[in-house]
């Protein structure tokens, strides 16, 4: 019974990615944007250190007039990224999702009329 379920769980699997094929190049972006999201909070958790050694306790002055900069500049940079993983996501979903309902409603088209007849109208 197990190996039953999980080969219908690989076959709706790939049926489902066989839909998500033509908006590949969204997820390629979208793994970028994860991808730098990340980077951004590994870059900055490693800068931590350095900020609050030499900045906060003031053995480099220069280095206080730059970490604003470097703070809000990496947060927008996180943030870009994070907007950008989040909407290609979306709209790779929204497509898929879209495609499905159309090739549902050409299929439910396509049925002869005597199944429209014994079928409920849900009124």
């Amino acid at each position: 019974m197990e190996n039953t379920i999980s080969a219908t769980t690989w076959q709706n699997f790939r049926r489902l990615l066989g839909y998500a094929k033509p908006y590949k190049l969204g997820f390629i972006v979208a793994i970028i944007g994860m991808l730098g999201y990340a980077a951004i909070d590994v870059y900055f958790l490693s800068q931590l250190k350095p900020l609050i050694d030499d900045g906060l306790g003031g053995a480099n002055r220069d280095f206080m007039k730059w970490a604003p900069v470097f703070v809000v500049a990496a947060f927008i940079f996180r943030g870009l990224f994070h907007f950008i993983a989040n909407y290609c996501l979306a709209w790779v979903g929204n497509n898929v999702v879209t495609d499905i309902k159309q090739v549902l409603f050409e299929h439910i088209m396509s049925m002869p009329v005597t199944f429209h007849d014994k079928e409920s109208t849900g009124g």
